[in-house]
């Protein structure tokens, strides 16, 4: 009988390690490590308690090849896990979905939950629990990350956007958030000169916008490498808030850089704000903001701040819709934040890649493309002289550029200190 409507028959073989889907998905991990992000994880990601498995480098790479790849969910290792050309290229079999489950779980901690519990102020219902060692770990991970990309253009400027995102869950550990649904709603800041996430703060749904965001901001104007010396912050009214903004417009401001940040933030519309506005006439206004920009107009300070628009939020799309950060994968909070971050991370490691060592036609791809021009390249494997070798077509290679991003990795890697 016919097997199907085309021409052809599907055999299934035992083992078919000797072809790939996906031939391109590798040169996500050697920008890991060409970029130093696995060192990276050596020194601050130490979670491991048995002598057998994988280990945290392992762990971290292959969770940033599944977000990479499309995975969504930890169940998608599976998939992965059945290209045994693509861990032939890897020279490892990647981790079992429980495996990865059991990792995750390492970045959670109970009792700073409870913790953060009882240091609420009486009457407060909500709370941002701390971090255990592991999750501040792969913070610092991508701290180093930031160093290394700014070091290769030698960035001097830096403009910071701040905004929060929903993450919707219908888990039971999930908590109701401001529009209706269930879930969590983390914040992030993003320097918008270099396309990389710099900092993120996991929180639960219930969380407001507004509370204790300078902690995180000023961890993000701490995860700046040396090279940057213009700063600016650009926010939406959650960070209308008279800590920030005494904070920001200080030069001498503790934690923090010393000199000027140029900040606008949108004000929150109170009563008697709105006296103000309706005094002057809504043709003479649009938006009102706090800024310390005198050097602009009024339209040139809206067009600065209505740019954040396209920054941090196209980061929150990509990473959502692109990235696997739309779900969190357990009811752990521990866990769904380390998965968030990481999803942050290999939005970071693709940035690089796209600025440091890819075609400049794949210079502005989303994932979603890097995915069908160069992750998934098919390929063939083949053993010559005692070598691996992977084959693929002419017409690939000229719109991916595999082989010369893998040599610019190369020189990447042979520069590092």
């Amino acid at each position: 009988m016919k097997q199907g409507l085309l021409p052809y028959r599907v055999e299934v073989v035992e083992e078919a390690d000797a072809v790939t889907a996906r031939g391109g998905l590798p040169l996500a991990v050697e920008a890991m490590r060409a970029l130093g992000v696995s060192h990276a994880v050596k020194q601050n990601v130490r979670i491991r308690q048995r002598a057998s498995g994988s280990d945290e480098v392992a762990m971290t790479e292959a969770l940033v090849l599944l977000l990479a790849a499309g995975g969504e969910c930890i169940d998608d290792m599976a998939v992965l896990r059945a290209d045994h050309g693509l861990c032939r290229l890897l020279e490892r079999e990647l981790p079992s979905p429980a495996a990865v489950r059991r990792f995750l779980y390492e970045f959670h901690d109970e009792e700073l939950i409870e913790q953060a519990r009882q240091q609420r102020a009486p009457g407060q219902v909500a709370y941002i629990p701390g971090e255990n060692a592991a999750l501040g770990g792969l913070a610092q991970v991508n701290v180093q990350l930031l160093a290394r990309v700014a070091a290769q253009g030698r960035s001097s400027k830096a403009t910071l956007d701040h905004d929060a995102t929903i993450q919707e869950s219908h888990k039971r550990e999930s908590l109701a958030h401001y529009k209706g649904g269930r879930g969590y709603q983390p914040s992030v800041i993003y320097w918008a000169e270099q396309d990389l996430v710099v900092a993120d703060e996991y929180r639960d749904g219930n969380v407001p916008a507004g509370m204790d965001n300078l902690r995180l901001i000023q961890r993000g104007f701490a995860s700046l490498p040396a090279t940057v010396t213009e700063y600016g912050f650009r926010a939406d009214s959650a960070c209308y808030e008279e800590q920030v903004l005494k904070w920001l417009a200080n030069p001498e401001r503790k934690q923090g850089p010393r000199g000027k940040i140029r900040f606008t933030i949108s004000a929150d519309m109170s009563p008697e704000l709105r006296a103000v506005c309706e005094g002057v006439g809504q043709q003479r206004w649009l938006l009102v903001v706090v800024s310390n920009r005198w050097e602009l107009s009024g339209e040139q300070l809206l067009q600065w701040h209505w740019a954040k628009a396209g920054t941090i939020e196209h980061v929150h799309d990509v990473t959502k819709n692109e990235l696997g950060a739309a779900v969190p994968p357990c009811g752990r909070f521990g866990a769904n934040a380390a998965w968030y971050r990481l999803s942050l991370l290999a939005y970071n490691i693709l940035s690089a890649m796209k600025s440091l060592v890819l075609p400049a036609p794949l210079g502005a791809a989303r994932p979603k493309r890097l995915r069908f021009a160069l992750f998934t390249i098919a390929g063939r494997l083949i053993s010559h002289a005692d070598k691996l070798v992977l084959r693929i077509s002419q017409a690939a290679e000229r719109l991916a550029g595999l082989v010369e991003a893998r040599r610019r990795l190369a020189a990447l890697a042979a520069a590092s200190p």
